[in-house]
């Protein structure tokens, strides 16, 4: 915690997928977060996404590796879903940006508006700037 601050996180599909990799960079910043008092979330549109991640993965052995780490480390998550409210949202700020002729994709605007709606202050993502371009919340780069 810092003077008192939690942050919200939200993890993107990028940061939860380097996290069940193991890898250490992934980690370090999980352990760094969690051990501030920063609340660690994800969005039921991230969690579909690595659930089919884990079962395109065409090793059997590594299809098992990759979902006991997955359960491991969801059971400790806290996962938004898409309410009315955050479809209202997306379908808002979706309308804005097809009248600018730069819309996003369903997915990762599902994930800010959840984020938004959650209370989550940033996204913890690879993909910055998708999340900049959408708007609703901050994103952090990995």
């Amino acid at each position: 915690m810092r003077g008192g601050c939690v942050v919200n996180r939200c993890l993107d599909t990028t940061f939860l997928s380097d996290l069940i990799r193991s890898d250490p960079d992934a980690i370090g910043l999980a352990r760094k977060w969690a051990g501030e008092g920063d609340r660690l979330a994800t969005t039921a549109v991230n969690w579909f996404e690595v659930e089919l991640g884990i079962a395109l993965e065409r090793s059997k052995s590594r299809r098992r590796k990759l979902a006991e780490a997955w359960t491991k480390l969801s059971s400790s998550l806290d996962c938004g879903l898409l309410t009315r409210p955050a479809a209202e949202t997306a379908a808002s700020r979706q309308a804005e940006l097809l009248a600018r002729g730069r819309p996003a994709p369903f997915r990762d605007l599902f994930v800010a508006a959840i984020a938004l709606s959650e209370g989550y202050e940033v996204v913890v993502t690879k993909d910055k700037a998708a999340f900049d371009r959408i708007g609703l919340v901050d994103a952090q780069r990995h």
